[in-house]
């Protein structure tokens, strides 16, 4: 019998199979599949029927450990997140120093905020602890970490271990991790730090700003999930991005301390894209100048408190 998930969860819905058996059926796909699609959605149906005892531990446990898939991982960690918490500490301990990708250890990071014990809390300690101590990483070309480093310092110096809550570790390691795959894709990034933090980051045509990486980086930004982990920045209020291929500002929107953007210059033109500056809480400046959006704006319909700024001049509207 070929069942897709989908079929399973149907026949589960219906009670023609038991939890059990459905559950069974997944897991089966997800250990024989070769359809990459059919196993993170066979893991997504295992969330819907909400079935999390410890022998399904033990096997979620084995695919965040040594599933090469990162959408199974991913998928997986939020399960850990939703259903196991504090349960998973060593299993948590073991992924922060094993895991590669920004995105489940955002996750990972995530839970043990959630969790905040004195044993969670001491993990996330500990990764900020690792980032004083580095000097440089080789990253494919060799990146320091001083500023960095001086930031966490200087947060220590103010505070008491005791009094950082898990939050701002988790943020502190966040916001490292992401600037450290930015420095990764582009090499030559500028940024500014506060606690720690990155509330300034500037990758104004990227194509001039590696120049001795012409020939292997010669597409300037196109999309905003060229730019690896920008969403986990949510203390960024200054982003300059002029002089790229940008065609729309999706993922703008989970920046909400954006105050001041910068995408002149590049191809934005559909007006949706005004849509996502306006719901921007604090955003008050964008330029926008250089775009073929420019001649499509009814400027009656945009924000009074947002400065929009065009060809040669600034105006507030509303």
């Amino acid at each position: 019998m070929n069942l897709t998930p989908e079929d399973i969860f149907q026949k589960y819905q219906n009670e023609e199979l038991d939890r059990k058996t459905s559950i069974n059926f997944l897991i089966f796909l997800i250990e024989n599949s070769n359809d990459e699609t059919m196993r993170v959605e066979s893991l997504k149906t295992i969330g819907k029927i909400q079935t999390f005892d410890d022998e399904l531990y033990e096997f979620i446990e084995n695919l965040l450990i040594s599933d090469s898939n990162l959408d199974i991982r991913c998928h997986t960690a939020e399960i850990i997140r939703a259903y196991y918490g504090e349960k998973s500490l060593s299993l948590l301990t073991w992924v922060l120093k094993h895991e590669k990708s920004i995105e489940c250890l955002a996750i990972i990071v995530k839970t043990l905020i959630e969790i905040d014990t004195p044993d969670s809390k001491n993990l996330l300690f500990e990764e900020v602890e690792k980032i004083k101590k580095l000097k440089q990483l080789h990253v494919g070309s060799i990146v320091s970490t001083n500023h960095f480093r001086k930031q966490i310092k200087e947060l220590f110096r103010k505070n008491k271990k005791k009094d950082v809550s898990s939050v701002v570790l988790g943020e502190v390691l966040l916001n490292f991790w992401t600037l450290l795959g930015i420095k990764k894709t582009f090499f030559s990034v500028y940024y500014e730090l506060v606690n720690s933090r990155v509330v300034t980051l500037d990758l104004s045509d990227v194509e001039f700003e590696v120049r001795g990486w012409k020939a292997e980086y010669k597409n300037n930004i196109t999309q905003l999930s060229e730019i690896p982990g920008l969403h986990h920045l949510t203390s960024l209020e200054r982003l300059y991005l002029s002089n790229n291929k940008i065609s729309d500002v999706e993922g703008l929107e989970e920046l909400l301390n954006l105050s001041y953007v910068d995408v002149s210059n590049n191809k934005i033109e559909y007006v949706k894209n005004l849509d996502i500056f306006k719901a921007l809480p604090r955003l008050k400046h964008v330029k926008l100048n250089g775009n073929p959006i420019v001649n499509k704006i009814n400027f009656h319909e945009l924000n009074k408190t947002i400065d929009i700024k065009f060809e040669t001049k600034s105006d507030f509207f509303k």
